[in-house]
């Protein structure tokens, strides 16, 4: 019960951090993809710079997820094994 107070006053706590993020950067940043002519670039995105971060932390935490998924491999493997003899 005590964890999931906890558990419950740190979301709250990174909730309000982010919510103040996506306030304090709301005007529109354009991303151009195009390194050869920045001026008039073939593909570009205007977003609220918030987006921008809030995709990047996504992609870290599903990066991040995959990589130890990846390097638990070997672990779930010899475990899976073990199941199997018994």
């Amino acid at each position: 019960m005590l964890g999931r107070i906890i558990g419950l006053i740190i979301g709250f706590i990174a909730t309000v951090f982010l919510v103040t993020l996506a306030v304090a950067n709301r005007h529109p940043a354009k991303l151009v993809l195009d390194p050869f002519n920045p001026e008039n670039p073939v593909l570009a995105v205007e977003l609220p710079f918030y987006a921008y971060l809030f995709a990047m932390l996504i992609a870290g935490v599903v990066l991040g997820g995959f990589a130890t998924w990846m390097g638990q491999s070997k672990w779930r493997r010899t475990a899976r094994g073990r199941l199997v003899s018994r």
